[in-house]
């Protein structure tokens, strides 16, 4: 729910070349699951609804600010995988209608007698107060301080049956490492000319003088088409979607193989931002 020039690290292209697959979702062992777990990963969730209250300190008086939030929220979609990892994919509802579509990973926990779901993304932990999970329903609500004044946001979820969050590959091995890896057309270095030919500095980060890195995960699959891109280190300021948006604009790659046949692999390439 709750995003001068440009230069690529792209030494730090990360593939390695042994025979290593993970069943996907799952990279790591999945873990014990408790009723709340099996229930939080059981569904695709959508987001249905969100609710925002003021508290002004020291003011009694609460107030409802619901309707100053965009909507665009409200069709996200979040896949918590039994190995403690989520998966946010946005909705069709953006902010414009040209903005990327944004994908970002992270990881979750069970805390306080399973009465909060901790969620970790780009080393940054939000803690949900659970206020009902149930195979029909998830209600959340997140606290929020600032200087002057205290937010709750509640968020109710319903599952989704149809999907698109990977749907393709929910049954289908996706390697990360693999003996013959994928290849881009003209290698490393055509990659990186065209990152940069391609890349635009976002007008937020520049006016705030942000400079840093977004790592963003894809998968080249048996057909050498990239796709499933995820944010899984986040810089903000419109340097995720730019990052994205420019990853997307990829041709078609030489797939990887593993025993001779072509295979999905997970990849990653870190994108810089730099100011001159």
């Amino acid at each position: 729910m709750r995003v001068k020039y440009l230069f690529l690290c792209i030494v730090f292209l990360s593939l390695a070349g042994c025979t290593k697959k993970t069943s996907f979702p799952a990279a790591y062992n999945n873990l014990p699951l408790t009723q709340k777990g099996r229930l939080l990963t059981a569904h695709t969730w959508k987001e249905m609804s969100v609710e925002v209250h003021k508290f002004i300190k020291g003011d009694t008086i609460q107030y409802d600010i619901t309707k100053q939030f965009a909507s665009v929220d409200r069709d996200d979609y979040t896949v918590f995988y039994p190995d403690g990892t989520f998966l946010f994919e946005e909705g069709k509802s953006k902010f414009t209608s040209n903005s990327a579509q944004k994908y970002q990973r992270g990881t979750w926990q069970l805390q306080e007698k399973e009465a909060v779901l901790s969620l970790t993304f780009n080393q940054s932990t939000d803690h949900y107060a659970i206020l009902a999970l149930t195979p029909f329903k998830m209600v959340l609500s997140l606290a929020v301080q600032t200087e002057d004044a205290s937010y709750k946001y509640t968020l109710t979820y319903t599952p989704e049956i149809e999907n698109n969050i990977e749907a393709s590959l929910l049954d289908v091995p996706v390697y990360t490492e693999v003996e013959i890896a994928p290849q881009y057309p003209g290698g490393i270095e055509a990659l990186g000319q065209m990152i940069r030919r391609k890349q635009k500095y976002p007008l937020e980060a520049r006016k705030k003088g942000i400079e840093g890195k977004v790592l963003v995960e894809f998968i080249i699959h048996e057909d050498g088409k990239p796709g499933s891109f995820a944010v899984v280190q986040s810089l903000g300021y419109g340097c995720d979607e730019a990052a994205v948006q420019t990853l997307q604009m990829m041709p078609s790659w030489k797939p990887g193989k593993q025993k001779g046949k072509p295979v999905n692999v997970r990849m990653s390439v870190p994108i810089a931002f730099k100011l001159n």
